[in-house]
């Protein structure tokens, strides 16, 4: 059983930022997570929370869904669509006296955790990130292949594949996060970062290619501006939850054409 012990010894000094206009709430929130361990940061707007979310990359965010101007519901999209930030976990939090139906709703499009009530009190949110934490495993995974950033093993289900180069590992790791396609930019900037030149995407894209060949089922497509990782059915691996790979026009294109 872990303890409460056992738990500040596996999460200290973890950040975790809070994105709130509410002045009341966020700084009494920030100060309750300080006084239980956790290194806390506040900020009062979307706008905010964006600069702050690439400078501090927390370990977990707090974020109100009713700002003005950029609000949570606008940032959790930008943070879960970004190779940067997508791997983050997001408690959203409102203090509004919405219906649980719309509160739902909203969970339901965006494929959120149901959202955290500011009247159910500080401890509820206390219980709520220490939960998050512990449940956020390191492991990405995408159908049966999963990559490890730690220990940078790479695995299809039981079989583990031949370590791969490091810009090779970080380039599937990319692919894995992303549900669809990842543009050309964004794997720049994630695993290149300062780099201009995107033909280094297409040499280590071939290169790993190669490295994934031997597995059934399994495919880096070439799509419009970038790549994706495709799970096919005939290698039984689009999970529940995942969005099946998107082709377009399809029945027009020819083996020949595709680019594998």
């Amino acid at each position: 059983m872990t303890t409460g012990a056992d738990f500040l010894a596996q999460h200290e000094n973890m950040r975790i930022l809070v994105i709130d206009d509410d002045l009341g709430y966020g700084p009494m929130a920030c100060e309750a997570l300080r006084r239980n361990g956790f290194e806390s940061h506040f900020v009062s707007s979307g706008e905010q929370g964006l600069s702050r979310v690439k400078a501090l990359k927390p370990d977990l965010i707090l974020l109100d869904i009713h700002m003005p101007r950029i609000d949570g519901i606008v940032l959790y999209r930008a943070l879960s669509h970004s190779l940067l930030t997508c791997s983050i976990p997001i408690i959203l939090i409102t203090g509004e006296p919405l219906l649980d139906s719309l509160l739902e709703a909203v969970t339901r499009d965006l494929h959120a955790e149901p959202i955290l009530l500011k009247r159910d009190g500080i401890d509820v949110m206390l219980g709520r990130v220490r939960r998050t934490l512990s449940h956020s495993g390191r492991i990405l995974s995408k159908g049966q292949i999963s990559a490890d950033p730690i220990s940078r093993e790479v695995r299809v289900g039981m079989r583990r594949i031949p370590r791969l180069p490091a810009k090779r590992f970080d380039l599937l790791c990319a692919l894995i996060r992303r549900r669809g396609p990842v543009d050309r930019d964004e794997l720049l900037e994630a695993v290149w970062p300062g780099h201009i030149d995107t033909k280094v995407i297409d040499m280590t894209i071939a290169r790993l290619r190669q490295d994934l060949h031997p597995v059934k089922g399994l495919q880096i497509a070439t799509v419009r501006h970038g790549y994706e990782l495709v799970i096919d059915d005939a290698g039984g691996a689009i999970p529940s939850g995942c969005s099946p790979p998107r082709t377009e026009r399809s029945s027009r294109t020819s083996p020949k054409d595709r680019v594998r």
